[in-house]
């Protein structure tokens, strides 16, 4: 049976009445309702490079519930002058957490990733992400390595 554009659009205004009429939102309502929303800081790393006490501040006043750091490399501090646990301080007093880290491959290295995964837990973080590695996507051996790394490091 064809289906003709009358036909179409009646089924479509029952479907859509059906919706609106329950009581029970539908799946997709639910999930996006618990999902926090999050900032990349990298979008405003001028902003913040200048004051980031403040650009935490107008975050959290826009109603961002969380922001994620970038370019981490596993030095001691985790931005700028600023320690895992002093910026742990601006995000506990502007009321958001960390969401997640973008890392430079040199954080998960031997020589720092011990101290990468301390600041991360004093951030309260739970995911260190890697970016890019396009040193390590040149080639077959080099994104084997990285997959290796990669590895090592989940574990």
């Amino acid at each position: 049976m064809q289906t003709t554009r009358r036909r179409f659009i009646q089924s479509a205004f029952g479907c859509s009445l059906a919706m609106t009429l329950s009581r029970t939102p539908p799946l997709a309502a639910k999930a996006t309702r618990t999902i926090p929303i999050g900032f990349q800081l990298y979008t405003v790393r001028g902003e913040f490079s200048r004051n980031a006490p403040e650009t935490l501040k107008t975050l959290g006043q826009l109603g961002y519930q969380g922001v994620e750091f970038w370019g981490y490399d596993g030095t001691p501090n985790i931005y700028q002058q600023y320690s895992a646990s002093e910026m742990r301080k601006l995000l506990d007093g502007t009321g958001l957490k960390c969401c997640g880290i973008h890392l430079e491959l040199k954080a998960l290295s031997q020589d720092n990733f011990q101290r990468t995964i301390e600041n991360s837990q004093a951030l309260g973080n739970e995911y260190l992400n890697v970016a890019a590695a396009r040193d390590k996507m040149g080639s077959k051996a080099a994104l084997a390595e990285l997959a290796a790394l990669l590895n090592a490091a989940a574990q």
